[in-house]
């Protein structure tokens, strides 16, 4: 079985309890082994069936009590209860079959932003809209629970309150946010997978399946700026199975590739172990990786290759949600402007925008600042978390700058907001 690991930046995944996840996790008792979360990482099905549906059973936390792990945190019964107290659920629950000490995900990510949103008023039709979703066995709309997380993380942060705006003819934001006496609104919007990254994905694919059909026994490391210039693409799949081990072919600037023995060791260092050439750094665009290895082989102590390629996609394809907001503007202009961009689902984001962002920003004067929410994501490990990652960019050219009460409160704020589900010491 081959298994596939795509993410952003070049980062080093040497502790897989570090690993962040986006997707429903039933971790089983042995959870930490490599190969096992990365698989299982792996799985996904948005249809009633497999994410649940209403039965004539006990509620969420009635059905999971005596399955999820015994050292929980009080958090972890908080966010299945918040699904569960949402108007509309009924008697929606998880599917089964239930194992030892799972972590229904689902259920947690839904109800992580409910446990800081359930005594807003103002947020009982966005609670309607995620809970009816929930009881009809389909999962919530993706802006619905963007707009959840934003708020619940400006709470977090150590916002003093929230308030959504009715919708009206007019042009609104989303929210009010209270920063002691200073008041910030608040859009929310989700930067979707366009069809850019689609295809690059696609690219990348067809170029690793190549490589894989040759069998050759090595790591294939590759980088390369234009996954889709066929080109540079047919000259490294000829290096890839025709270069000899511990050799590198490439131009500069466009490709290399490498061909490396394998490391059993580090076989979970899929990324950002390997050393990059010198033009990589200046590549243009958003810079991701994907990986794929051979796991469930016959003898378990052998040293499966690894095919590694990072490459690059067009930084229109990260930027474009956040300048149409900034083109179509929705604020009053009379108060600070904050922009909340969900990238959960654009790997690399955080990497891309600290890059770029800052230039868009001068363009962006009615834009007091934007802060990009990922998650919230499971980190796995001997404790289990729960969290969002986040990253607040301050625009200096501002007509209306954002208050020194929310940024200096903020300003020490972890860029990881998690929280313990588990404490480690199962009885």
């Amino acid at each position: 079985m081959w298994v596939e690991s795509w993410g952003g930046g070049t980062h080093r995944y040497n502790h897989p309890e570090l690993l962040p996840f986006s997707r429903p996790f039933f971790p089983p008792p042995c959870c930490g082994q490599c190969a096992t979360i990365s698989s299982m990482a792996k799985q996904r099905n948005d249809s009633p069936a497999a994410i649940g549906r209403p039965v004539s059973q006990p509620g969420i936390w009635e059905a999971v009590r005596d399955f999820v792990p015994s050292d929980r945190t009080p958090l972890l019964e908080e966010c299945i209860r918040a699904v569960q107290n949402l108007p509309g659920v009924d008697a929606w629950r998880p599917p089964d079959p239930y194992h030892l000490r799972i972590i229904p995900f689902d259920a947690i990510r839904w109800g992580l932003p409910q446990t800081f949103l359930k005594n807003v008023p103002s947020l009982r039709e966005l609670r309607e809209a995620i809970g009816s979703q929930i009881g009809n066995g389909l999962p919530p709309k993706e802006s619905d629970l963007s707009e959840a997380n934003a708020a619940a993380l400006m709470l977090a942060l150590g916002a003093d309150k929230i308030e959504r705006i009715e919708k009206d003819e007019n042009k609104t934001p989303d929210f009010r946010v209270w920063w002691s006496a200073d008041v910030v609104e608040l859009e929310v919007t989700r930067a979707d997978r366009k069809q850019t990254l689609i295809n690059c994905n696609a690219a990348v694919e067809r170029l690793r399946s190549e490589i894989r059909s040759f069998g050759r026994p090595f790591d294939v490391v590759i980088h390369v700026a234009d996954i889709w210039n066929s080109r540079d693409c047919d000259q490294i799949k000829i290096s890839a199975r025709d270069c000899p081990c511990g050799e590198t072919r490439g131009e500069n600037g466009r490709w290399r590739v490498r061909i490396v023995a394998p490391n059993l060791e580090g076989s979970c260092d899929i990324a950002g172990s390997d050393h990059s050439p010198g033009w990589w750094a200046g590549a243009d665009g958003a810079r991701l990786f994907s990986a794929s290895q051979m796991v469930g082989v016959p003898d378990p102590g052998s040293s499966q290759p690894q095919i590694r390629i990072q490459y690059c996609i067009p930084l229109k394809a990260y930027m474009n949600t956040a300048a149409n907001k900034a083109d179509h503007f929705q604020g009053s202009r009379k108060r600070p402007f904050l922009m909340a961009l969900d990238v959960t689902a654009l790997p690399g984001a955080f990497e891309s925008f600290a890059r770029d962002l800052p230039e868009y920003l001068m363009g962006w004067p009615r834009v007091s600042g934007v802060i990009l929410v990922r998650g919230p994501d499971l980190l796995v490990g001997q404790v289990i978390q729960v969290g969002w990652q986040w990253r607040l960019f301050d625009n200096d050219y501002a007509d209306n700058p954002l208050p020194v009460g929310m940024t200096a409160r903020i300003a020490n704020e972890p860029k990881r907001k998690v929280y313990e589900l588990t404490t480690g010491s199962p009885t």
